[in-house]
């Protein structure tokens, strides 16, 4: 199928550095006339349906993915759209962590080459507060670890406490 072939020649042109990550001009292919529709499967990490009925698809991997783990994640996410074929079909690198704080700081080699960052990822806060969908969710997940760290942090020094007068 033309559309599994466009997918196939476009992760491979990523890899090489012939083309640079483009969401806009990837959607366009998969949801034109570029072909019919992807036949198959793939597995998604995250799917949320908005009140509105947009789709959007998750692949979930950590803010520092290895080379391999970057063209896994853009072929499934390719794939999904394939396989959708909507307009109301987005699709998303999931982070739930940012270390670099920001994403115009982000600088992890291998998802640079292969991700249109404005388009194509979802950050720390961008990601949690468009999962909550709420601008505040993401402090609220903050405020609500602090609370259990300090909850469990009086815990683990009682039983410190509690172990290091025990003979061992």
């Amino acid at each position: 199928m033309l559309a599994r072939e466009f997918i196939t020649q476009r992760i491979a042109q990523l890899e090489t550095g012939a083309a640079a990550p483009d969401h806009t001009f990837e959607r366009q292919q998969l949801l034109s006339s570029f072909g019919a529709e992807v036949d198959g499967a793939t597995r998604i990490d995250l799917s949320i349906r908005t009140k509105d009925g947009d789709e959007h698809y998750f692949e979930m991997k950590s803010a520092k993915p290895n080379k391999g783990q970057c063209i896994e994640m853009k072929q499934r996410l390719l794939t999904a759209l394939g396989i959708r074929r909507s307009a109301r079909v987005f699709v998303w690198w999931g982070v739930p962590y940012n270390p670099y704080g920001t994403a115009s700081a982000y600088a992890h080699p291998y998802p640079l080459r292969y991700f249109d960052f404005k388009d194509d990822v979802k950050l720390g806060l961008e990601f949690w507060n468009f999962v909550g969908d709420d601008a505040g969710t993401f402090e609220l997940l903050l405020d609500l670890y602090r609370q259990v760290g300090l909850e469990y942090t009086l815990k683990l020094d009682e039983l410190r406490a509690a172990l290091a007068g025990r003979a061992v």
